[in-house]
């Protein structure tokens, strides 16, 4: 029997993270695997297939390996072992950085395989040790990432080849019956996508200078929600007195009416949540991930959803005035998603990696990766962990990222 264990942050809610796990699994059970999926964010799980799972919640695994003191690690080590004993063969799926480290040493006693498909739309800086150990998994063939992604990891210099993308799913979207009171006469502008994510407070102030710019009242539905009830709260206090903007608020819908999507004259989204208004034919700006500014209007200007290629940086608020002023995309007709429509292609090309992989089974020491220093910031941040609790701590850094960008 064949295992497939993907570590994940979080299956709760929805997002694009979600939505690649639940058809992955899907799939790899139609072809023979056993998936589960190990994770470490508490919180409602909205898609009923990843329900299963919702005893797998490990807080620990949110950590560095070393942060954790030897006790407590092999204890979450041995967990997962025991869980996976019987089966032939274990194949591994690592999301989050630094969790693939974890995930490194739990392949390493199982003799499995370790591959990391980071999901991160953002990437902090690593040291050489860092780079080293992806430099061992990407030469290895155990990177699946895109080439945009590995490049901001490890730098352009010794990579050279594009990777797999990761396969964005819009089938999230149900034809039920769905209605809203709400003036028909203004111009609707639908912002998809969670409300964390470091892109929405520059989308909103563009959404506020178009409105000021032209004078004109819009209503803003915004689907999709937070982890914390803060990050909306500052979204409300943002919009209170702008009084040409007369938000809607949702939070997580799955499915998403497409009646809700295709009442809205534009939508504004970044990653997989762009193609799901793009395929019921609204005119939707992508976001780049990482400079947060409009790459373009989707199947029209650029085909990129994550980042920019040779595409200019565009304001937010010039490309709604180009399509709520100027009726430029008045005939823009329903976008099909490449990534969708092959995403079954792709997921056969990711178990073909698997079985083409010739390397032989041998591992890092993830140990090695961190010196003295670091283990002990670690632990003393680990201290602070007990002291506030896992969601006091998650919530002060996503609170202090969210105000630095409402202040710049």
């Amino acid at each position: 029997m064949k295992r497939y264990v993907f570590f994940t942050n979080s299956i709760r809610n929805m997002g694009g993270a979600q939505m690649y796990l639940r058809n992955k699994m899907l799939f790899l059970k139609e072809h023979g695997w056993y998936p589960s999926v190990y994770f470490f964010n508490e919180g409602s799980i909205l898609i009923p297939e990843l329900k299963e799972y919702e005893d797998n919640r490990i807080p620990e695994l949110a950590y560095p390996i070393t942060a954790v003191g030897h006790y407590q690690r092999e204890r979450v080590i041995n967990r997962i072992i025991n869980d996976l004993r019987g089966f032939d063969e274990c194949v591994f799926e690592s999301h989050i950085y630094p969790q693939c480290y974890w995930v490194e040493e739990i392949a390493k006693r199982l003799k499995g395989r370790n591959l990391l498909y980071i999901l991160h739309e953002s990437f902090p800086k690593y040291n050489s040790k860092e780079e080293a150990f992806l430099k061992f998994k990407y030469e290895r063939g155990e990177f699946m990432n895109r080439t945009q992604s590995i490049e901001s990891l490890i730098g352009k210099h010794w990579v050279k080849k594009t990777q797999f993308i990761m396969p964005s799913y819009s089938n999230v979207t149900s034809p039920v019956d769905y209605t809203i009171d709400y003036d028909r006469s203004i111009k609707t502008i639908l912002s998809i996508g969670r409300l964390d994510k470091p892109y929405i407070m520059p989308m909103l102030k563009e959404v506020v200078t178009f409105t000021e710019r032209t004078k004109q009242r819009v209503n803003l539905f915004f689907v999709g929600g937070a982890a914390e009830d803060s990050f909306v709260n500052s979204i409300k206090e943002y919009l209170k007195d702008k009084s040409f903007v007369i938000p809607y608020y949702f939070g997580y819908m799955f499915p998403v009416p497409e009646k809700l999507i295709k009442s809205c004259n534009v939508a504004i989204a970044s990653a997989g949540s762009v193609l799901v208004p793009a395929e019921q034919g609204v005119p939707t700006i992508s976001i780049d991930t990482q400079d947060y500014k409009a790459i373009g209007i989707y199947g029209e200007t650029t085909d990129n959803i994550y980042f920019r290629s040779e595409e200019k940086s565009v304001n937010t608020s010039d490309l709604l005035y180009e399509v709520l002023i100027e009726n430029k995309y008045s005939n823009i007709v329903a976008k099909p998603s490449k990534s969708t429509l092959e995403s079954e292609k792709i997921m056969n090309e990711h178990l073909g990696i698997i079985e083409s992989l010739k390397a032989p089974r041998e591992y890092y020491d993830v140990f090695s990766v961190f010196n003295t220093k670091e283990v002990l910031k670690q632990k003393m941040f680990m201290m602070f962990y007990k002291l506030m609790g896992e969601s006091g701590v998650q919530k002060l850094v996503k609170v202090r990222n969210f105000f630095k960008e409402i202040n710049n």
